[in-house]
């Protein structure tokens, strides 16, 4: 297994620049050289946002892979809802070559209560308003996902479990955009598995999500990149299951977030930047208030948006996650 995992992660691409798609092999010292021409760059690059005096501060002492995803989903625990407001980009590339950029206001709302209670799935809203009046959305609930360019006045809609042979891709994933925030529990079970690597003299540990497909074989679907001495998540990649990127997502800017009751407080990202490499999207998110108290009624809040007047198109709705929302 761990071979396996090693030769899965080898054909991940240059976090640095996340268009190389090169096979490196599954030979042990060409492991070897993936590390030095890929992972060690990119370490120093997150590396060299930090200041000075953070990074020349000793190394807290190894932890082990189940202190390290345990430590994460106390975090997800804490983070049952969250409110993001603050100022969006977002552009994007239809099928047609169309470029659409949106500047506006935001707010998201994560609802996760109900999945860390077994009984549904994660709840997304991230919706753009442009002086006063929605431009676009995107959000998840029971029953679909969707995102909408009122502007355009199209809106793309998938639901899962549903095998569509015309249904097209999405531009942006709402479902991805939720895994690349890392607030969600990392589970281990039948078809998924978490492992990570990291060493005593790294500033980062590399925790890697892998799958179980149907026929057997495995392939890491995610990657989260750990501070050790912040223990914030850096980085987080997703592939596919060619070992393809589909998009990364940079979190930084980690401010406090105080909790009532005098408890420790919760560590929000502040910026937050999405790219998809291949579908030429991207969302860069600056967040000015964060609290977790979503302020509206689930029901209300992550309803299924109204439809009208929209040109409708069908999105294929696989996700390579058995930890989708």
């Amino acid at each position: 297994m761990k071979e396996a995992i090693m030769h899965t992660a080898a054909h991940q691409p240059d976090k640095a620049s996340f268009d190389r798609t090169g096979s490196i092999g599954r030979i042990a010292w060409r492991w070897k050289m993936f590390t030095a021409a890929v992972v060690f760059p990119a370490i120093a690059a997150i590396a060299g946002c930090q200041s000075a005096q953070q990074s020349a501060a000793p190394l807290p002492p190894p932890i082990s892979a189940v202190q390290q995803i345990s430590q994460l989903n106390r975090r997800a625990l804490r983070l049952a809802t969250l409110r993001l407001v603050g100022s969006l980009k977002l552009d994007y590339t239809d099928r047609l070559g169309n470029r659409h950029e949106f500047q506006t206001h935001f707010v998201m709302m994560v609802d996760q209560q109900a999945r860390q209670e077994g009984t549904g799935p994660v709840s997304l809203l991230l919706s753009g308003t442009y002086l006063g009046e929605n431009v676009f959305e995107m959000g998840i609930n029971n029953r679909m996902y969707w995102l909408v360019n009122r502007r355009n006045k199209i809106a793309y809609v998938g639901h899962p479990g549903r095998s569509d042979p015309h249904a097209r891709a999405i531009p942006i994933d709402p479902r991805q955009v939720l895994q690349m925030l890392a607030v969600g529990e990392l589970r281990q079970t039948a078809a998924q598995s978490v492992v990570m690597t990291g060493f005593p003299r790294d500033r980062y540990n590399r925790l890697f999500v892998v799958e179980r497909l149907p026929n057997g074989s495995r392939f890491v679907q995610r990657e989260l990149v750990v501070d050790r001495l912040t223990g914030n998540v850096a980085q987080v990649a997703m592939f596919n299951a060619d070992g393809i990127s589909e998009a990364r997502s940079s979190l930084s800017d980690y401010r406090p977030l105080e909790l009532r009751g005098g408890t420790q407080p919760v560590m929000v990202p502040m910026h937050i930047d999405l790219v998809y490499p291949a579908g030429k999207a991207e969302l860069h998110l600056v967040v000015s208030k964060a609290t977790l108290q979503l302020k509206v009624p689930a029901k209300y809040a992550f309803a299924s948006p109204d439809f009208s007047g929209l040109r409708i198109v069908a999105v294929r709705s696989v996700l390579n996650s058995v930890d989708s929302p």
